[in-house]
């Protein structure tokens, strides 16, 4: 019965918790306003009469502090604080319309207090409706108040003066139920965290202000019970601190040594720490005049009676900033500026976006004396390209072409140009070249991309990036990892690595699959060294392999999945380079912008073709690109309803590419264009000039993924998925979903393992530390041998829906090891969209199936003496059943052990077979164990193995008794 009771309280009061956290619902509306945007100067206007909303913006609702000599509010105390600016100051609005901050993304929202007086536990009541609101604003599917509902938007709070009590009473409030976290920020301007020592005692919010004593710590009295303490506003700093209030004089020499009593953490109740994400929890930042020139106080405690003059917050979590330079001739004064500084302005803003606390270097926001500040730019996404520059890039991407370091540095020139017509202020770039050293590029930390796209990319394209030297890939990726962990913001920023090689690695540190001998799809990945370092999903990285073996292939792929990238490789990198750059920029700024509608190749008939391109409605932005060889030229045209839009757009032309961009709608003489439609390019040149083409757009509503399943086995079918959703809900109504798939004709390693080598050309240099499978390879690209042989076998599959959004499909079992890939497309026409078409490729490797003992060829090569025992030369070519070569490079994947000896040298020739050098003990008939992928293939003795040249003496003996008895059976059936 006792538990039961506990339950029913339970409910009860988080019933009346619900209510406390969103009474508007119940008692009645706040009264909030947001900058009209056909305005000129942004003049508020009521939430009621707002406009829609843009995508993705950052709401922050900013809470006014105390108009004293206005108790009715009739002068808007909340322009005063966040709109209007003083002579020579600034305002947060003032700095909000700058068009160089547009790129925040902030959405404002301005609470009015109309009564001064009042407790301000109805002014976190307000807030709390507020929040509610703006929650159910930016996503129409959550209901502020509903039991269970939750929603990942969250809201900014910044406060100023009493506003910031008023908050922080909200915030106390929202620890009673910890599953609801509305709200990633709240930056404090000048509060009173530990209450005024200003002997008002006009109202209720004031007294509150106060803590509930006058100058000389004597309580207010609350008439008519003349003599008593007002129970309204009596230790109320106190209680909402969770405290004594004298604990900041205390522990006054505690604090100046940075030291933070465990008892304080009650002044920032549901807090993270900086650099933690936004979901645990709720980041204060305190901003305040350094040297307790405001009357609210400043770092340290200022020797009030009862400790009340400290604006800085006590709790552990806390991050308190002094701000210098606040003009003022009084404490009261500095404390009415700090609110309009640009720096404080700035660092607020800048705490907002992105979520973390401010710099404390004086130097980190770039103030003018009086004019709005520009506020730093948060990441949005941040990438790093470590780029292949190892002595194997000089050879031709094809027998015709030019070499791979140039068509590497056209498919980097095409990404950046691209990410410059599709990104935003937040978006970062890094780049790193390996060779037998890793050199940093730009940085090496990632740099804002639109302000440095043409130095990156002269720096891709510059003659001292030649390629040199052996493969340091492993290198590369630690200092990838090490300069996105180390970028700020970080944690709330995502992150994408694009590792581009030709090779193997043969530089340490090497990148390893754990555990040893694992096979492919139990496998892990890591940096070797010390300490090893863990890839993981924190930071995806995409692979792009050309001219790689099976081994390294699956290597990449390991690396990929480990870390949940994607990963694409070739034998043909003049055909597919490019494309693959285009596709990981779509990765890299998934969930913000661009998806590719589609990417085509083909070569004027004539002399002019045209391709034509759906758009849906909602797209605010279209992207096309044609690209030609070098050494050809193509000329353009982009029309959309039969009107040229070429001159409109903002057009990027080089050598090889032509790009072009265009916002929308816009008019064009006189006439609105949209993006709902097809569009038209209009390519002309020379006939049989081949030519690619894409489109791109801008998306905001709709949502998909694909996926071509994990890492395969030959005999395995291949699982297909895409998952749709517009705004966040599943696409119900059915839309067409077909893959391409794209089998090898053969597997490489068969080939490599069957073909012999061809001679080297004259003058061919080989990187130092290639591998006799990589050298191989080499040559036979080099001699245009693969190509034909490998030429893929396409299939059309078509996924089914589930009705919920989901389409699936399984392939038909798999027979040839190597590279699958599978060009998803995706379209429909929706009610909301409109017509609309996307593309998405993804790639998958095929591993022969379980090695197979006796498709296999092993066998003792030689035999000799050597000292205390015998040598051996153990050959072995794993083949699975189905006769499919493991292939060369593969000998991390092959365990061998010996019971009693050891295995001396083991010898990888590049024709799928590897030699191991075994020495056994005179006399002894050790056990053999040999494993392939984590499959046992072979476990027995020395002397099971043929060719091995010895036979214990029961072998003898048991073969001349069969023999015996054979001709035994023989004589009796002839005397017969």
């Amino acid at each position: 019965m006792k538990r039961q009771r506990h339950s029913i309280r339970t409910i009860i009061v988080r019933m009346l918790l619900l209510i406390a956290l969103f009474p508007g619902h119940v008692f009645g509306e706040a009264e909030i306003y947001v900058p009209d945007p056909n305005a000129p100067d942004g003049d508020p206007i009521a939430f009621e009469e707002a406009p829609a909303i843009p995508e993705n913006s950052l709401p922050v609702l900013f809470v006014h502090g105390h108009g004293a000599f206005d108790p009715d509010d009739s002068e808007f105390n909340f322009r005063r604080n966040w709109i209007d600016a003083p002579a020579g100051l600034t305002s947060f609005q003032q700095t909000l319309s700058l068009p160089q901050n547009s790129g925040l993304g902030i959405e404002p929202y301005y609470i009015r207090f109309q009564d001064q007086g009042r407790s301000l536990h109805d002014d976190a009541s307000d807030i709390s409706d507020a929040v509610g609101r703006i929650l159910e604003r930016h996503d129409p599917g959550f209901t502020a108040g509903s039991p269970g509902g939750s929603t990942p938007v969250k809201v900014v709070l910044i406060a100023y003066s009493k506003g910031t009590l008023s908050s922080r009473l909200y915030l106390k409030g929202l620890e009673q139920t910890p599953e609801i976290r509305p709200v990633s920020e709240f930056i404090a301007i000048a509060p009173a965290n530990h209450g005024l020592n200003a002997n008002l005692a006009a109202s209720t919010s004031t007294k509150q202000m106060n803590n509930g004593y006058n100058a000389t710590c004597e309580c207010f009295r609350d008439p008519p019970i003349f003599g008593s303490c007002g129970s309204d506003w009596t230790d109320f700093i106190q209680g909402l601190n969770g405290h004594p209030i004298q604990d900041s004089i205390s522990t006054d020499a505690i604090l100046a040594a940075g030291q933070i009593p465990g008892t304080l953490e009650g002044e920032a109740p549901g807090s993270r720490a900086d650099g933690d994400p936004s979901t645990e929890g709720v980041l204060y930042v305190t901003l305040y005049a350094d040297g307790s020139r405001d009357f609210v106080g400043g770092h340290l405690p200022s020797g009030d009676c009862q400790g009340r003059e400290l604006a800085r917050n006590l709790a552990p979590h806390a991050v308190n900033r002094e701000v210098p330079q606040i003009g003022g001739d009084s404490d009261v004064e500095v404390h009415q500026n700090t609110v309009h500084t640009p720096r404080v302005v700035c660092m607020a803003l800048h705490t907002a976006v992105s979520h973390r606390a401010p710099s404390a270097d004086p130097d980190f926001c770039d103030t003018t004396a009086t004019g709005p500040p520009t506020v730093p730019q948060p990441p949005r996404t941040i990438a790093a390209l470590a780029l292949d520059m190892s002595g194997s890039m000089q050879w031709p991407a094809c027998p015709d072409c030019a070499n791979k370091i140039d068509v590497l540095k056209d498919a980097v020139s095409l990404f950046i140009d691209l990410w410059s017509l599709v990104g935003a202020p937040g978006d970062h770039l890094g780049t790193s070249y390996f060779r037998s050293a890793v050199t940093p590029g730009e940085g090496p930390n990632p740099v804002p991309l639109l302000q440095n796209a043409t130095g990156l990319k002269a720096e891709v394209a510059s003659p001292d990036q030649t390629a040199s030297g052996s493969t340091a890939m492993g290198g590369a990726l630690r200092l990838s990892l090490s300069a996105l962990e180390a970028f700020p913001g970080a944690a709330e920023t995502p992150r994408r690595i694009i590792l581009f090689t030709d090779g193997m690695q043969n530089v340490a540190p090497l990148v390893e699959a754990v555990p040893p001998g694992c096979a492919e799809t139990d496998c892990e990945h890591r940096i070797a060294g010390e300490p090893p370092i863990p890839m993981t999903p924190d930071i995806p990285v995409d692979t792009i392999g050309v001219g790689a073996g099976d081994a390294f292939v699956s290597l990449l792929e390991g690396i990929s999945s480990t870390t949940g990238g994607h990963s694409a490789t070739t034998l043909a990198p003049d055909q597919d380079l490019r494309q693959f750059f285009v596709e990981k920029l779509v990765n890299a700024l998934r969930g913000f912008s661009p998806q590719l509608v589609d990417y085509r190749h083909g070569s004027l008939g004539d002399d002019e073709i045209t391709e034509v391109f759906p758009v849906n409605r909602g797209a605010d932005r279209v992207v096309f690109k044609l690209g030609w060889s070098r050494g050809t030229r193509l000329d353009w045209r982009v029309e959309k309803d039969g009107v040229d839009m070429t001159p409109a757009g903002t057009r990027i032309d080089t050598d090889i590419y032509r790009l072009f961009a265009l916002d929308l709608p816009v008019t064009l003489d006189g006439r609105l264009i949209e993006a709902d439609g097809d569009w038209t390019l209009r390519i002309r040149g020379a006939k049989g000039t081949g030519y690619e083409t894409a489109a791109l757009v801008d998306e905001p509503d709709l949502e998909y993924r694909v996926s071509a399943g994990e890492h395969q086995h030959v005999g395995e079918p291949i699982r297909l998925s895409a998952d749709l959703s517009i705004r966040g809900q599943a696409l119900e109504a059915p839309v067409q979903v077909t893959a391409v798939l794209s089998r090898p004709g053969d597997s490489l390693a068969n080939l490599l393992s069957t073909t012999p080598e061809p001679a080297a050309p004259a003058g061919a240099v080989f990187e130092p530390g290639v591998t006799a499978g990589q050298r191989k390879l080499q040559l036979l690209l080099n001699a245009g041998v693969l190509r034909e042989e490998m030429a893929p076998l396409s299939t059309t599959i078509d996924l089914e829906h589930d009705g919920k959004g989901h389409y699936h499909a399984l392939t038909a079992p798999t027979e040839t090891p190597g590279n699958y890939k599978v060009v998803f497309q995706i379209q429909g026409t929706d009610p909301q969209l409109g017509r609309f078409l996307r593309t998405e490729t993804r790639t998958t490797h095929v591993t022969i199936g379980q090695v197979d003992r006796y498709a296999s060829d092993w066998r003792v090569l030689s035999r000799r003496p050597a000292d205390g025992g015998e040598e051996f030369k153990l050959l072995f070519t794993p083949r699975d059943g189905r006769g499919n070569h493991l292939g060369p490079d593969y000998g991390r994947a092959i365990r061998i052990s010996v019971s009693n000896g050891n295995i001396t040298n083991r010898k990888d020739p590049g024709d799928g077979s590897y030699i191991y050098t075994i020495i056994v003990p005179a006399n002894t008939d050790p056990v053999l164990n040999i494993g392939v992928l984590g499959h046992t293939v072979f476990e027995g003795q020395v002397s099971d193995i043929p060719g091995n040249g010895i036979a214990p003496v029961w072998k003898w003996v048991s073969m001349a008794m069969l023999l015996l008895i054979l001709v035994i059976l023989f004589t009796r059936r002839r005397a017969l």
